[in-house]
């Protein structure tokens, strides 16, 4: 996925609000890429765990529900603190077609953070 053609685009994306950890995320119109501010240490994790997860991916990556990392960008704006975006695939994207038939029952946070959980 080309996500120049996300970003450069106008009203593509939906707030979604903050989670539980403060970060704000957004949702593309079509459903299909979510972004997620996301903290130094955390975009720090994710440079350092890269190449096993690409590892991971390359090899199980059409069975596995993980999210796909399409980008980790660091935006700065003179006078302004930087801002850190992930870009990740959103796992619960259903066509609109189908959304009123499908019904998530469960969702599950995976990661391990117990922080205000």
């Amino acid at each position: 996925i080309d996500c120049s053609l996300f970003l450069a685009s106008e009203k593509v994306f939906v707030t979604l609000g903050e989670g539980k950890s403060g970060m704000v995320f957004w949702r593309t119109h079509d459903r299909r890429l979510i972004l997620k501010t996301v903290r130094l240490e955390e975009a720090v994790l994710f440079t350092r765990i890269f190449s096993d997860y690409y590892s991971h991916m390359i090899n199980l990556g059409a069975h596995t529900l993980i999210s796909r990392l399409y980008g980790l960008y660091k935006i700065k704006v003179s006078g302004q603190p930087a801002v850190r975006l992930l870009v990740i695939n959103n796992v619960f994207n259903i066509p609109l077609e189908l959304d009123s038939a499908v019904h998530i029952t469960e969702r599950y946070d995976l990661k391990g953070s117990v922080f205000k959980r």
